[in-house]
């Protein structure tokens, strides 16, 4: 059973780059793009990571139509057991479409996620997305994904295995102004390092500024929640971000 769905997650990433070599192909005077992320999170008094800092870094190459990514992040609970996560990612935007002020962008994504908590469990996720992605000339963009995951868990205190396949979804929209200023927020059924069964959505709104081209500090606040559907929900996380990003 474990050969199996460690052969669907590699499949699930690596479904993009299959057509790696034709999606490569760059249009004329276009250039690969690379940059860095680093960020502290700090978790306020909310859910089981409550009054925790984490730490990650990234690293993310864009050539169009094709995007890559890598991260990682790490912290520890109160009995200093660490909690390691890694996300890859890829994804090929496969038409694009331009309308006068806007251009339309259509697509696929997959995500691979592994957490490991040091005595207590590990966990892999793997994501298939459909995307669409709008962009307007005055600095407005739309992302909207749709698709699913496959999620298998391993209990090392029980040695339970769990497997689940659930629905998953993404929208963002954002502001960019010729100065550099961002506002951007975020509604999904998953964040960077967090991936939760169906539907605990995780909310954001951030800003951010980009100097010089070369230098885009950030602030993010992120709200993580559980039973959405019903009467009484749940706030499982709340959390304030600091980023930066160095462009190579």
């Amino acid at each position: 059973m474990k050969k199996h769905v460690l052969l669907a997650l590699v499949c699930i990433l690596c479904v993009p780059a299959a057509f790696a070599d034709w999606a490569l192909r760059p249009q004329a005077g276009s250039k690969p793009v690379q940059w860095i992320d680093y960020a502290l999170t700090f978790n306020g008094d909310f859910g089981i990571e409550r009054n925790r800092a984490l730490g990650s870094l990234g690293y993310s190459w864009l050539f169009e139509p094709f995007e890559l990514s890598a991260a990682f992040q790490t912290s520890a609970d109160a009995q200093c057991r660490n909690i390691n996560d890694i996300t890859l990612s890829a994804a090929w935007w496969a038409v694009k479409s331009v309308h006068q002020w806007r251009t339309w962008e259509f697509g696929i994504e997959s995500i691979y996620h592994y957490q490991h908590y040091q005595d207590i469990y590990g966990e892999h996720d793997g994501i298939f997305y459909i995307n669409m992605r709008q962009r307007r000339d005055n600095g407005f963009e739309l992302v909207l994904k749709q698709g699913g995951t496959l999620k298998c868990a391993n209990l090392y205190a029980t040695d339970t295995s769990i497997t689940n396949l659930n629905p998953v979804a993404w929208l963002s929209v954002a502001k960019t102004w010729q100065n550099g200023f961002e506002l951007f927020s975020t509604v999904g059924s998953h964040s960077t390092f967090r991936y939760q069964l169906f539907f605990a959505p995780t909310f954001t709104v951030s800003a951010a500024c980009t100097f010089g081209g070369m230098f885009r500090p950030s602030i993010e606040w992120i709200m993580g929640c559980t039973d959405f559907f019903s009467a009484s929900i749940y706030i499982n996380r709340m959390a304030v971000r600091f980023a930066g990003r160095i462009l190579l």
